[in-house]
């Protein structure tokens, strides 16, 4: 399955990575390491407390960063990641890594004579598992969030802390949000670069058919498009004749109608959001263009 991310205090400073490639990675100088955003894991409500829960991490867990790729991987863990590292080279970029679909607020560098300041935004999502009866109620049965912070190392290593004091329960608290301030000499003036990051959690119903309706000038229907529920959806091309076009989502909670006009020649893309066994779900870019 493709990967795809309540007021945190930042947790008192971590420590410096050392040791031989045999080793188990060691943390020594406090207030070495720097946060670096999130990995967020989800969990159906039956396994949070109960020890079903295979992917429940403890303490701290080092991460494998993939240069190529840019993504970052921890043990037996699933989640999303959205990290932000700042200074690179002297290159800014915003974010630095996500998984996840575009969050609530923008993301944003600025930079004064105080310093840089970064905001980066993410959004997870959830809905019902695949075998949710019918009763499912997403008040009661929602599954939970451990927001895991994610710490990088002077030496370039990466691990998150899973010691958060409770997961988050989606009929609760709907974002979490953390700051965090760097100081950096910058030839004898001290400046402060700030890192802010918010990631929402989001409900979606479990999608049962996926179809676009194509539409000319008139509003006359032409023809429709059923689609697969894959991670990979087969971009649309429409007649000469369509004017616009609705994306229909269905669900047992009913159709979501999403319209898009095709004046221009540029394609159109659009989100669909996806639901896992476990009702962990993940965004989908669906192309639409002549």
């Amino acid at each position: 399955m493709k990967r795809r991310m309540l007021c945190l205090v930042l947790a008192s400073a971590m420590t410096l990575l050392t040791g031989c490639a045999l080793a188990q990675p060691v943390r020594e100088s406090a207030g070495a390491d720097r946060w670096v955003g999130y990995y967020m894991i989800y969990e159906p409500r039956d396994a949070v407390g109960s020890g079903a829960g295979s992917h429940r991490p403890q303490g701290i867990v080092w991460g494998e960063w993939d240069e190529t790729t840019g993504t970052i991987t921890f043990p037996d863990m699933t989640g999303s990641a959205l990290l932000m590292f700042g200074r690179e080279d002297e290159r800014i970029t915003v974010p630095s890594v996500t998984e996840m679909s575009p969050g609530p607020g923008e993301s944003w560098v600025s930079s004064s004579e105080q310093g840089d300041s970064f905001s980066v935004s993410g959004a997870v999502w959830w809905g019902p598992p695949l075998d949710a009866p019918a009763d499912w109620d997403k008040q009661e049965d929602g599954g939970g969030w451990l927001p895991c912070l994610v710490y990088r190392t002077p030496a370039g290593g990466f691990y998150l802390d899973a010691d958060t004091p409770s997961y988050s329960f989606t009929s609760g608290g709907s974002v979490f949000h953390q700051s965090d301030y760097t100081y950096r000499d910058d030839d004898g003036t001290l400046r402060t670069d700030t890192l802010s990051m918010t990631v929402a959690m989001e409900y979606t119903p479990r999608l049962t058919a996926l179809r676009v309706v194509e539409f000319d000038g008139d509003n006359r229907p032409l023809r429709t498009t059923d689609l697969p529920l894959s991670e990979k959806l087969p971009a649309v091309t429409v007649g000469p004749d369509t004017a616009w076009v609705a994306v229909e989502e269905e669900s047992a909670e009913g159709v979501q109608r999403t319209s898009y006009s095709l004046a221009e020649e540029e394609p159109v893309v659009h989100q669909v959001i996806l639901l896992d066994e476990d009702g962990r779900g993940w965004g989908v870019d669906l192309t639409i263009g002549r």
